[in-house]
């Protein structure tokens, strides 16, 4: 009995730790999502005021088109480019050579932080972030609204908790049940299509939505 009651135990323990993780992981999804809605309306403002004039991210204006340029220039390379074009192509092959795409000299921008061009390159990356208006939901003068699904990380991580947490459990419950002298306990025989409808809800992203 004393072993039941430390397995007991010990399932308890289990499903407590399990119960703490999604939460931590739930919360962590919904700061991640808070902060990168943040950093893409701070970099959008900073965009509009700064860098419309000569740039769009689709398409070529006064510059180039912006959409997507961390993807061809380093971080280090754009924030010098930024603050202070004049100076870096002194020191900067590159940049020399990038300064004859127009004729138009680029402004500096030495007031702007790393983050303000972090945020700004943020937004080139990610643009406008869209979703089709569920039922319910309304635009409001053509305002966008931001799509609030959990990270892909973070589906695939409850998974992954959620399986090894019934992995644990059903192997947890086997040898309760052989202690007391069962061989065949009920929950065995559901454990495969449970796992089952799970995975396939996983592949639908399904239970997420439901959560």
């Amino acid at each position: 009995m004393k072993s039941v009651a430390l397995q007991n135990k010990r399932t308890s323990v289990l499903l407590k730790s399990l119960t703490l993780l999604l939460v931590f992981a739930f919360s962590m999804s919904s700061f991640s999502q808070e902060m990168d809605l943040a950093r893409q309306k701070e970099g959008r403002k900073l965009f509009r005021s700064l860098c419309a004039s000569c740039h769009k991210l689709d398409k070529k204006l006064v510059g180039p088109a912006l959409g997507g340029v961390e993807e061809r220039r380093e971080n280090s390379w754009l924030k010098s480019w930024i603050k202070n074009n004049a100076e870096f192509q002194k020191v900067n092959a590159e940049a020399a050579e990038a300064a004859l795409y127009s004729t138009s000299a680029m402004n500096a921008f030495p007031q702007l932080t790393d983050v303000n061009i972090d945020d700004i390159l943020y937004y080139t990356t990610v643009g406008e972030i869209k979703k089709v208006p569920a039922a319910g939901e309304t635009t409001i003068g053509g305002n966008v609204v931001v799509d609030g699904g959990a990270p892909s990380w973070v589906i695939y991580f409850l998974a992954a908790a959620i399986i090894v947490a019934f992995l644990m459990i059903a192997s947890l419950l086997k040898q309760v049940n052989e202690l007391k002298g069962k061989k065949k306990p009920e929950i065995q025989s559901n454990f495969k299509r449970d796992l089952q409808e799970l995975w396939a809800g996983v592949k639908k992203n399904t239970f997420l939505k439901a959560l």
